[in-house]
């Protein structure tokens, strides 16, 4: 399991569980954020939304293009995380179903404060 939380206020933001990803574990799944691969799940989707929403940095992002050219989605995605200011902590677990709990304990403890999980 991993918590997020942004940098600039040390707010808790994100809380996830990382599986065993072909023997990558933690690395694999925060693989998938940084390289832009996540823009559709997790914590992607939920900084690339928030980017989105944000007109400047959308501003930002239509100027890039206008001076370099076309970039593609997982480049978006991947300047959404960095935009983001994101730290990480994590805690392992003896098996999956542990994980599971743990993360689930997590989510509904803090359920209210503002976290970027979805459902």
């Amino acid at each position: 399991m991993y918590v997020v939380r942004t940098a600039e206020d040390s707010c808790l933001v994100y809380i996830g569980k990382a599986g065993p990803r072909q023997g990558k574990g933690i690395r694999g799944r925060l693989s998938v954020y940084a390289t832009g691969k996540g823009a559709v799940s997790g914590l992607g989707e939920a900084a690339f939304n928030r980017a989105l929403a944000d007109a400047d940095w959308v501003r930002g992002r239509l100027a890039a293009l206008e001076a370099a050219g076309p970039s593609g989605a997982q480049q978006w995605a991947r300047a959404a995380i960095d935009r983001a200011g994101l730290e990480l902590c994590w805690a392992t677990a003896t098996d999956d179903a542990a994980a599971r709990m743990l993360e689930k304990q997590c989510l509904v403890s803090l359920t209210g404060c503002g976290l970027w999980n979805v459902g």
